[in-house]
């Protein structure tokens, strides 16, 4: 019971954390799902809603102007995300590639051609147009 204790636990500051970041208080949200990603870290069952935490952690993260942390915590969702659902990795992908974008125009177009790829094999067809889309414009401002 321990264990379902610590994930009702860190369910709940992901909760917490998700609903502070569609209220504007980034700087409260970013730390609360800290609490609730380092409560679920390591958690058996808990990959899918670690990996949720820490996609809405970026979001804070860039919110609160901070790009290097949000790429950061990204990185982590990725590799988090490694052996989940297509779409789940393919989301990651994505959001990662929109905060590479203005910086890293080819690892955008990297990840955003991944992206695409991910939601096709989950069959997810607007999904795929998206990032294959997002992907070639991306593709342009590196060449041009």
């Amino acid at each position: 019971a321990r264990n379902g204790d610590r994930l009702g636990e860190g369910e709940a500051h992901i909760a917490l954390g998700r609903l502070r970041l569609l209220d504007g208080d980034a700087f409260t949200a970013a730390n609360t799902l800290q609490k609730g990603l380092d409560i679920l870290r390591g958690q058996r069952g808990a990959e899918a809603l670690f990996i949720e935490g820490a996609l809405a952690r970026a979001e804070a993260l860039r919110k609160l102007d901070d790009p290097e942390e949000a790429l950061a915590q990204l990185e982590r969702a990725k590799a988090a995300a490694e052996g989940s659902p297509p779409a789940q990795r393919g989301q990651v992908l994505a959001i990662l590639a929109s905060i590479v974008e203005t910086d890293d125009p080819g690892r955008a177009t990297e990840h955003y051609r991944e992206a695409a790829r991910l939601a096709s094999e989950a069959g997810d067809a607007e999904g795929a147009r998206l990032w294959h889309r997002k992907g070639r414009t991306s593709e342009a401002r590196q060449a041009g």
